[in-house]
Formats: structure tokens, sequence, C-alpha cells
């Protein structure tokens, strides 16, 4: 495939700010119906997003998404306030067009 037709990623790299952890499927599900529900039908396959890393631990993830979708994924995350009845805030670190440069500009240690 042509370089030009092949679609372009973002990456967003986030912290989920909560009393408890969460676990990485309750936010999967989560991201999938909120996008689903922001979207719509029409839209949701070209989204085409995916949970790449979540720690449970530290509460960082990653989420790649279309290029074209960034700014409203960000929006659309921001606007997650609850996940399985536990107050949450998902705050948006940094969105880069690679793994490698988002995680050495974000400094984190091995992720």
């Amino acid at each position: 495939m042509r370089k030009t037709l092949r679609k372009q990623w973002r990456y967003i790299f986030f912290r989920i700010h909560s009393e408890r952890n969460i676990d990485k499927i309750s936010l999967e599900r989560r991201l999938g119906e909120k996008f689903l529900r922001f979207f719509g039908e029409l839209n949701f396959g070209d989204v085409a997003y995916k949970l790449v890393e979540f720690d449970e631990r530290k509460m960082l993830g990653i989420v790649k998404i279309d290029r074209n979708y960034q700014n409203s994924a960000v929006v659309c995350m921001a606007l997650i306030s609850e996940l399985d009845k536990i107050p949450i805030h998902i705050e948006t670190i940094k969105v880069s067009g690679t793994l490698k440069a988002g995680r050495e500009n974000v400094a984190w240690e091995k992720f």
C-alpha cells in the first residue's frame, strides 16, 4: 500500500486520577462505550482506537487513534467521569506520532 493511503496514527499518553485502582478490562470496555456514543456508529470504525498499554499500578496508559480524530478523542476521554461507579478523571499527558518519541518526551521509565 502506498504511504499516502495508509492510516496515520497518534498515541495519546494519559494518567487516571482515582481513589481506587482501575483494571485494564473495565477501562477498555468503558472507552469503547464512550467512543461509540461520542462518535456514533457511522464514525466509530474510522476512529479505530486501541488501548495499547495500561499500567494498573501507576494508572498510566496509551491509546492509539487515527490522526484525524485525535482532538475529538482527547475530549471524549476527558468526558469520562466514572468507571464501575468509581469517580475518575482522565488527564492527557502527551499526544505523539510515535510510541518511542512519546515515551522519551514524557520521560517515563520503561512503560
